[in-house]
């Protein structure tokens, strides 16, 4: 089978999955955490459906030079039904009901066995799949801990993807915290930096969501990326060859960074200042 038959049914399936989240997310727009967390990854499947495509024209521009793939079809055939399904239905599932239909879905060993057998036989869509199957380990842990903390339980099959996918969860965090331990380096003073530090020194006051660059409805991973990030480029000991006056401006920036990290990340923090119109930081 043509990589190229495989492609149209794995961008059918992200649109397909794109569609019923948002749905889910629509159904539950009176419990915010659940419309939240849909919405986002109905957002997520919708980017993955365009990158698909993106490839598939590539893959269409020089076919030939792609591979056969050596499988079958029909389990993500099954997938795309099942999705179907769900977006037809009349009936209002319950919360539970949907996390749990999200977490088989994302669980499908259909869609992994498709990525893994393109993959093989064509590495030069490799990235591309390697980055959508993060996504998929990212989004069911994203609703496996949704689930526990709601006090929903389902009996999940033990395969070697989610095993995987728990793997990588662990590994991730330790990299971030050896990330966090490790003595920062001096930047090297560009007038890049300089126009930056100023700028963000000059903002009278922002809002907590842009002065760390993340959506109203980030998730706690997303949050904790931009923060990070931000500590890279403008933690105080990465500045001290800085002159004094612009070494004190980088100091208030991250004070502010931290105020509005530490609000945001911490569940109860974040629900007052979402009820709270008209909340900013002051830089000065």
């Amino acid at each position: 089978m043509h990589i190229l038959n495989l492609l149209n049914q794995l961008e059918k399936v992200e649109t397909q999955l794109s569609e019923l989240y948002e749905k889910f997310s629509e159904i539950f727009q009176n419990d915010a955490e659940v419309s939240i967390l849909f919405s986002q990854v109905s957002a997520d499947e919708t980017a993955h459906a365009d990158l698909v495509r993106f490839e598939r024209r590539m893959v269409r521009a020089d076919a030939k030079r792609f591979k056969e793939v050596d499988a079958d079809i029909g389990k993500m055939e099954e997938m795309s039904s099942f999705i179907r399904l769900l977006l037809k239905s009349g009936e209002t599932p319950t919360v539970e009901r949907a996390i749990e239909a999200a977490i088989e879905l994302e669980n499908s060993a259909a869609e992994q066995h498709y990525i893994k057998a393109i993959t093989l036989s064509n590495p030069e869509v490799a990235g591309m799949l390697n980055s959508l199957t993060s996504f998929d380990c990212r989004h069911f842990l994203a609703f496996e801990n949704f689930a526990k903390k709601r006090g929903f339980t389902f009996e999940l099959k033990k395969t070697e993807y989610i095993k995987a996918c728990r793997l990588r969860d662990i590994r991730e965090e330790e990299a971030s915290r050896s990330e966090r331990t490790v003595s920062p380096r001096p930047v090297t003073i560009t007038q890049a930096l300089v126009d930056r530090i100023n700028y963000l020194y000059a903002l009278p006051n922002i809002n907590y969501y842009k002065l760390l660059d993340v959506r109203d409805h980030a998730t706690e991973v997303e949050i904790k990326n931009a923060y990070y990030h931000l500590a890279k480029e403008l933690h105080p000991d990465r500045h001290e060859n800085l002159p004094d006056d612009l070494k004190e401006k980088v100091n208030t920036i991250f004070s502010s960074i931290n105020q509005a990290y530490s609000t945001l990340i911490d569940p109860e923090k974040r629900r007052v200042y979402d009820r709270t119109p008209g909340v900013r930081v002051r830089i000065k």
